[in-house]
């Protein structure tokens, strides 16, 4: 066994032991899950069946094209940091230049590497950790930083899918949601780029897919893996200090409003989220990670009063500048990045023209106006929130390449926890517009 795997079985409050928590957590619910949906397809098993296994199978293996390959805009310097730095986590077992801990939850990000400081916001614990653990099993390097974006990617692709079961019961539909996702260009974008970004993406398909299994389930299972998401979420990139909480609130006063019977579910899911998150910030607030990432915002036209925090600045920047933090939110549902043009920065940009295939607007738009004209139920209105969500942090933000012809400073990459939701509705509005007609050739 790998001196590494030794050192994390030994101290059981260290972030890589929880992450080891929860994978063992999730995969006992996948599991469960699983076995549910082979229940459901008992005496069922037809064409489109067999044609959606196929599809996932072979989706799947789309992640992984072009893996010994070089991106062509290259790696950028943090991912390079990401390599170093997890080698020296790897081999040292120590996470600070101290060797002390406010927290053995949390690492500070400063690490020394041959005597020099090579600390940025990019060593922050989940992707920093998954890549010790990556270098387990492959030298350091971009190989083993495109192995860990690709088993982000797959992974989210798998949560995706069972977020859409749990949502749908259906499970072809299921199948080809996370099909739908292997074929994403964003997606493979994520699969070839930074670990912050697909640990990102990782985290949000992580959060929602524990949300909805605990709103359903409502057993201590779901409960734990909620808790244990919610962390994996918060430490996987900066925008996630933003959307996580808001999340929370947003989530516990919608389906508190619409589902009197979840009303104690929910204060239980407040409670436990505002003790975890004052934890998290306790033991990560003073980490030059934490401080650096707020401060870059501000300094890049982030909405002011971040960092330090200052709530008047917060309102002054709010009331002046607020009709250009709201036409950024609004561009990042706009036709032009989703469908046509997408980032204007060609490292983060498709190059199939938008971030999400063209053929699939009229799905994502028709979800979109079936959510605003029709009642719908509580799943829809949950996944609906968490789109409008995720668009929040880098609205309030300029760093961005302009778009072609809106000319906005959006993010593509800052962007991927987004993916998640607009997968997800384009599925709903794909299986909408085949209810509406029957002779459209989609799932049954």
């Amino acid at each position: 066994m790998d001196l590494f795997f030794l050192r994390v079985l030994s101290n059981p409050l260290s972030f890589p032991f929880l992450m080891l928590v929860y994978f063992c957590c999730i995969l006992m619910i996948l599991v469960k899950l699983t076995k549910e949906m082979i229940a459901s397809c008992k005496n069922k098993f037809n064409t489109i069946l067999s044609l959606s296994i196929i599809s996932f199978l072979l989706s799947s293996s789309l992640i992984f094209y072009n893996f010994y390959n070089m991106p062509k805009a290259g790696f950028e310097i943090d991912d390079g940091i990401y390599a170093i730095g997890s080698f020296v986590l790897k081999n040292s077992g120590v996470d600070n230049q101290n060797n002390t801990k406010v927290f053995p939850f949390f690492p500070c990000s400063e690490i020394k590497y041959h005597e020099k400081s090579i600390y940025s916001v990019s060593l922050r614990s989940l992707p920093a950790y998954s890549q010790s653990y990556v270098q387990c099993f492959i030298k350091p390097g971009f190989e083993s930083i495109k192995l860990e974006n690709a088993l982000f990617s797959l992974f989210s692709s798998v949560l995706v899918g069972f977020t859409f079961f749990m949502i749908s019961g259906k499970v072809t539909q299921s199948l080809f949601c996370s099909s739908l996702f292997n074929i994403i260009p964003w997606v493979h974008l994520m699969a070839n780029l930074h670990p912050e970004g697909s640990a990102y993406l990782f985290g949000s398909s992580c959060f929602l897919f524990a949300f909805y299994y605990y709103l359903i389930k409502k057993s201590f299972l779901s409960y734990v893996n909620l808790l244990l998401s919610m962390i994996m979420f918060f430490l996987s990139w900066a925008p996630a200090f933003i959307v996580l909480p808001v999340s929370i609130i947003g989530f516990t006063i919608l389906v508190s409003f619409y589902s009197k019977s979840d009303r104690l579910l929910m204060l239980r899911f407040f409670i436990s989220s505002v003790l975890v998150l004052f934890f998290i910030y306790i033991g990560f607030h003073e980490e030059y990670g934490f401080k650096w990432n707020l401060g870059r915002a501000a300094s890049l036209g982030c909405l002011p009063g971040l960092s330090p925090f200052d709530y008047q600045l917060i309102f002054e920047g709010l009331k002046n500048n607020w009709h250009i933090y709201l036409t950024d939110y609004f561009g990042y549902l706009s036709p032009e990045f989703l469908f046509l043009c997408g980032d204007g920065n060609l490292r983060h940009n498709s190059g199939f023209g938008g971030q999400v295939l063209l053929s699939l607007a009229v799905a994502f738009y028709f979800a979109l106006y079936f959510f605003g004209t029709k009642k719908i139920n509580i799943h829809y209105k949950i996944l609906f929130l968490y789109l409008l969500i995720t668009i929040l942090p880098y609205s309030l933000c300029t760093e961005g390449y302009r778009t072609a012809f809106l000319h906005l400073p959006l993010h593509a990459m800052r962007q991927s926890a987004m993916i998640i939701p607009v997968v997800l509705i384009i599925m709903v509005g794909l299986v909408k517009i085949h209810e509406y007609n029957k002779n459209t050739l989609i799932f049954i």
